[in-house]
């Protein structure tokens, strides 16, 4: 059957096919991407924001460990004591 066929229809053939795999390819491509970026969405939704969560309550906990520090360190400075007193009730 491919004998009988003339160059420009066996061309015409072949470019034809090499299209449809090439945009079958580009469709699985573009759907994977599509569930990929979905995931990425969710983990960063359910996972990342409980580690930044974790990271600010840990940084909160600093400052307040540095606010005692210098509590005890001023014992001479009652308003500077008071102010650093607020602080940690704030945090």
């Amino acid at each position: 059957m491919l004998n009988n066929m003339t160059i420009k229809l066996k061309i015409f053939l072949l470019t034809a096919s090499l299209t449809g795999f090439i945009l079958i390819v580009g469709l699985l491509g573009f759907f994977s991407m599509e569930k990929t970026n979905r995931e990425m969405e969710n983990l960063y939704t359910n996972n990342l924001q409980a580690v930044n969560w974790l990271n600010d309550n840990r940084n909160q906990a600093r400052a307040i460990e540095a606010d005692i520090y210098y509590i005890i360190l001023s014992s001479g400075n009652k308003a500077k004591q008071d102010e650093r007193m607020t602080d940690i009730e704030t945090r």
